[in-house]
């Protein structure tokens, strides 16, 4: 009897003995499935974040770029800004100077109209003194010309003739170079302000 005590309690200590190993195989194997599944992630982790620096380093990239467009296109629009006011005021000066130097009486209305234009595209003191002289010059002596306000005057690009745009509907052509500097009416309609640029081309 103690002998077959003794059998139960070896097999009852082998079977614990395997229990416990197959215990120990199993949480070692979870342990190495929680290893595997965390170093993935980990890599996931390390892939999605350098992903994120390389978009981020790209946005950036296409923020300064788009920056430097903005400024460049405002340095552009500036530089183009400045070449109008400077052609502008070289017309100016010239239209003064014409205006100062028409002093025949029946140069008044042209005289008028270049003074006008003059301080229109460039107010200084050299254009606002060539319109006041044409207005001290010609203020008495009746204009004939437009009848009402004169809208526009151009220029051609030889600076020979010169179309006037009235309130009027007229357009009228003045001769620079003529020794009396006469107009002719070259349009008329009934809508003001038609544009003489077209006439000079």
């Amino acid at each position: 009897r103690s002998q077959v005590l003794d059998r139960v309690r070896r097999d009852e200590e082998a079977r614990q003995a395997r229990a416990l190993a197959d215990e120990r195989e199993r949480s070692r194997s979870r342990a190495l499935w929680i290893s595997r599944i965390a170093g993935a992630a980990a890599l996931v982790l390390l892939v999605v974040g350098a992903w994120a620096i390389v978009e981020r380093q790209r946005a950036e990239r296409s923020a300064l770029a788009a920056r430097a467009a903005q400024n460049l296109a405002e340095d552009n629009a500036a530089e183009a800004n400045r070449e109008r006011r400077n052609a502008e005021a070289s017309i100016a000066r010239y239209f003064a100077s014409e205006t100062a130097a028409l002093d025949n009486k029946q140069n008044g209305p042209l005289a008028l109209l270049l003074g006008i234009e003059a301080v229109r595209l460039d107010y200084t003191t050299h254009s606002d003194r060539a319109l006041r002289g044409v207005l001290d010059r010609f203020a008495w002596n009746p204009m004939p010309g437009h009848e009402g306000s004169v809208r526009s005057v151009s220029l051609s690009s030889d600076g020979s003739l010169l179309a006037s745009t009235g309130q009027d509907g007229t357009v009228r052509l003045w001769d620079l170079d003529g020794q009396h500097r006469s107009h002719r009416v070259l349009y008329r309609g009934t809508e003001p302000g038609q544009s003489g640029l077209k006439y000079l081309q």
